[in-house]
C-alpha cells in the first residue's frame, strides 16, 4: 500500500488537575475504528504502521 488514510479524533477526559488525552483512528478504506488511551499509544501505533511499510527513498517514493 502506498499510503494510509485515517480520520483522527482527539479529546480530553477528566476535569481534575491531570486530564488525559484520548484518541481514535478510523481507517478510511475499511472503516475500522481503533481507540487509544493516550497520545503516546496513538503515536506508537502509527510508528508501527510506518515501519511495516517497505523502505522509501529520500524523496518519499517507495523502492521496489
Amino acid at each position: 500500500m502506498k499510503y494510509r488514510a485515517y480520520l483522527l479524533r482527539i479529546w480530553k477526559e477528566g476535569r481534575d488537575a491531570q486530564p488525559v488525552w484520548r484518541a481514535s483512528l478510523e481507517d478510511a478504506a475499511t472503516r475500522e475504528h481503533m481507540l487509544f488511551g493516550s497520545i503516546e499509544a496513538l503515536c506508537a501505533h502509527l510508528l508501527r504502521e510506518a515501519h511495516d511499510d517497505p523502505p522509501t527513498t529520500d524523496e518519499g517514493r517507495t523502492t521496489q
